[in-house]
């Protein structure tokens, strides 16, 4: 399988990453997953400890970190300022200025517990982010950029940034839940999608939710490509040919998991806007995202772009 994507390089930004959701997450690793009325005890990790956070922002600090440049158009409080998380992602190089502030709201906050065998689940309280279909996008930013991620919540305001960002000839990737959009906000947005970004469980949710296979789905959508992540067993790169299997790139240790997600899609589309195939891609991403778990937090361990080809390299298969 060899998918190039044919990128506009006449951009300002490479990537914009779009979305709103909670900007603070507290992580924290439990013993073993819960039944109904269980009580479960915490064994690492303090949720008083708060990480930035967010599915945009964690994408756009990974693809910064590694050369890209990059913008976000997101919704959030104005404790986003005062938390020091502007500041943190200015110092990145992110541009800031789509991001819309809600100065009399604050940002949601997200509580993330998994356990050993990486199974988990998140509470999150959105608070500013659910007043984002009030705002209007920033389309000085979506209209100049080569790629654009759609992220959590696949809102209107999202869905309203991905035809902006599109029709002005940007490649889309959508990042997590796409099948949580509205029915007929998850048909454009299928629409609109050029790659799809979705680990197993989530891809089987979509296709039930709209009734077709996973070899299908070219056939209800215009995707070229669907890429499914499998967590520490790898990925699968689909187009209306077949798959091809990308195994993982392994950790030196495991620490957290939870920025995983995040991480291998900024890592993927950094390595896109530099003209890597898509299976490459594929491989610099899960090599960014193995860097990222051996610490707490998606933005504490991002590595730069030679760090994740260094490592990538070692652990490389021959596709």
């Amino acid at each position: 399988m060899s998918i190039t994507l044919t990128i506009d390089k006449n951009k300002k930004f490479d990537v914009v990453a779009i979305g709103a959701w909670t900007v603070f997450d507290h992580i924290a690793k439990i013993e073993r997953y819960p039944n109904d009325g269980d009580t479960i005890e915490i064994i690492d990790g303090n949720l008083e400890d708060v990480f930035f956070g967010d599915c945009s922002l964690n994408v756009a600090a990974v693809a910064s970190t590694l050369g890209s440049k990059v913008a976000v158009a997101s919704v959030v409080g104005s404790d986003f300022r005062t938390s020091g998380y502007e500041q943190h992602l200015l110092d990145l190089g992110v541009d800031v200025s789509g991001i819309h502030v809600v100065e009399d709201a604050k940002s949601g906050h997200s509580y993330i517990f998994f356990d050993d065998d990486g199974r988990g689940f998140c509470l999150s309280l959105r608070a500013a982010s659910l007043v984002q279909n009030e705002v209007e996008p920033p389309r000085h930013i979506l209209e100049d950029c080569s790629v654009a991620v759609i992220n959590e919540a696949f809102s209107s305001y999202v869905l309203s940034s991905a035809r902006a960002a599109k029709s002005a000839g940007a490649v889309i990737f959508s990042n997590g839940m796409l099948g949580t959009a509205e029915p007929e906000a998850l048909d454009e947005f299928l629409q609109l999608v050029d790659v799809m970004i979705i680990n197993e469980a989530e891809f089987k949710v979509l296709c039930e939710v709209k009734g077709v296979s996973a070899e299908s789905i070219f056939a209800h959508s215009n995707l070229q490509a669907v890429i499914v992540t499998q967590g520490s067993r790898g990925s699968t790169v689909l187009d209306v040919k077949g798959g091809t299997f990308i195994p993982a790139v392994p950790p030196r240790r495991v620490v957290d998991t939870t920025g995983a997600g995040d991480s291998f899609t900024g890592g993927v589309v950094s390595a896109v806007v530099r003209g890597l195939p898509l299976v490459e891609a594929v491989q610099i991403g899960a090599s960014v995202s193995s860097i990222v778990i051996e610490e707490w937090g998606c933005q504490t361990n991002i590595p730069t772009w030679q760090q994740a080809v260094e490592r990538s390299n070692q652990h490389r298969v021959q596709i």
